[in-house]
């Protein structure tokens, strides 16, 4: 959590934050620590992938494992992204994400 953090960053860093971010639900994950589940604008909606969420998976005809991994390395490296997804007929599940 950046303000937890203030202490440690660079003078004006987290005043350019808030200012940048205050109010937004961005801000509030990235400043205060919260875990933003639906934010505008988002591609993807926690609330809509739950209401579409498969209660049974029907046996697959395909299955990938998709890797994106970061553009860097190091400790400010980006996480590596992966993903399962299936296929039955038109309809894709996925089966996990990391």
């Amino acid at each position: 959590m950046t303000r937890e953090n203030a202490g440690f960053l660079a003078p004006g860093f987290l005043r350019a934050l808030e200012a940048a971010y205050g109010g937004s639900a961005l801000g509030r994950q990235e400043l205060e620590g919260m875990l933003a589940e639906d934010v505008d604008g988002a591609l993807f909606l926690r609330s809509r992938i739950d209401e579409t969420r498969a209660a049974i998976i029907p046996a697959l005809w395909d299955v990938v494992v998709a890797v994106d991994p970061p553009a860097t390395s190091g400790p400010r490296a980006d996480a590596c992204g992966i993903v399962a997804v299936g296929r039955a007929g038109q309809e894709a599940y996925v089966l996990g994400d990391a």
